[in-house]
């Protein structure tokens, strides 16, 4: 019911924002600069379908994310939180029946077992599998995904790459050593409903390839239900806003936000417009000409 109620309140805002890329302007600010809808399981070759995406991305002097996750400091912190507390073993939080469930699974899938993964936190495998799932689903195989792609290639170019949340906190929120059991149980899941998974992340794919933020909210509400999480609509805090306006007023920026938090409410959308910037599909009608 929670699910179904938060849906209902996203799609009210859908109607009139149903794209993943938009232009930003107003009258002080420097530049204009671009917001895309992105997903952390779409690939980053379904850019392809999103028209004039390169276009406006190499417009661009500062690419913002909600995480700077290319960063050395990030990848050592990620190292870190990924790995079980110490003299523990993903053993410990499977039954034996469970271990030999989950092992066969992942040797079949991602061709590795648990012997190799023994010492990481449930919860990256579980985002393995499911990338796997993912690549199974929509027989596309990519090395970035739409959320991360444009953070790498900024970084191959010199771009800046500004993040506006803590990644610290998103990492120890993500491996929260309390819900290592809780993983654990819903890694049996995961691989118990795989079939499952897999059809509607075909789906996933063909709306996002297809730019229709509508599809994608009620895919990703199946989604989410299949795996027991809720759809969420984090608005940006005051501090994020700010720090986030700032950069719009004085760079040309391609900011890529988890396409859930562009509309509604509390969408990036409607609280830009609030703050009195001007937002519009892209292509607009000017540059289509």
């Amino acid at each position: 019911m929670r699910n179904l109620l938060i849906l209902f309140l996203l799609l009210l805002g859908i109607n009139a924002y149903s794209q993943l890329l938009w232009q930003v302007s107003s009258k002080d600010a420097k530049s204009k600069s671009y917001i895309l809808g992105t997903h952390s399981l779409i690939p980053a070759k379904a850019l392809d379908s999103i028209p004039d995406v390169y276009r406006a991305f190499n417009k661009c002097n500062v690419v913002i994310s909600s995480y700077d996750s290319y960063s050395v400091d990030a990848e050592e912190q990620l190292k870190k939180a990924a790995l079980l507390p110490l003299r523990k073993s993903i053993k410990d939080y499977l039954s034996d029946s469970a271990y030999q469930k989950v092992d066969t699974a992942l040797k079949t899938s991602i061709k590795i077992g648990l012997k190799e993964l023994a010492l990481m936190h449930p919860a990256i495998i579980r985002q393995l599998y499911s990338n796997e799932l993912f690549k199974q689903a929509t027989n596309i195989v990519d090395d970035a995904q739409t959320d991360s792609y444009f953070q790498r290639v900024a970084a191959l170019k010199g771009v800046k790459v500004i993040g506006l949340e803590n990644y610290s906190l998103y990492i120890a929120a993500l491996f929260d050593p309390s819900k290592i059991q809780l993983n654990a149980d819903k890694l049996i899941e995961d691989i118990q409903k795989s079939e499952l998974y897999k059809a509607n992340f075909k789906k996933l794919l063909q709306y996002y390839q297809a730019n229709n933020l509508a599809k994608l909210i009620e895919i990703t509400t199946k989604i989410n239900e299949i795996s027991g999480s809720e759809v969420s609509q984090k608005p940006l805090t005051e501090n994020q806003f700010v720090k986030l306006t700032d950069l719009l007023q004085t760079n040309a920026c391609f900011y890529t936000v988890d396409y859930k938090q562009l509309t509604g409410e509390n969408g990036v959308i409607e609280q830009l417009q609030k703050a009195g910037y001007e937002l519009k599909p892209y292509p607009t009608a000017r540059a289509k000409k």
